[in-house]
């Protein structure tokens, strides 16, 4: 037996400045987060330059 399980997804973003960004999700709650200190490794480096952090997008409710 399976239960439907009601997913949060994010539903919208928007740049504020820094590193930090406006989350909506579909549960309609909005956060503000700051990503710097999730930017830990080499695999993050180049989203440290705030030029390539500012370029986002949303697909399928990932950023």
């Amino acid at each position: 037996m399976t239960e439907d399980i009601d997913l949060i997804r994010v539903t919208g973003v928007e740049y504020v400045k820094d590193y930090t960004m406006r989350l909506e999700f579909s549960n309609g709650k909005v956060k503000l987060i700051d990503f710097l200190p999730l930017l830990k490794g080499k695999l993050f480096e180049p989203l440290k330059d705030l030029r390539n952090f500012a370029q986002f997008g949303l697909t399928h409710w990932t950023l």
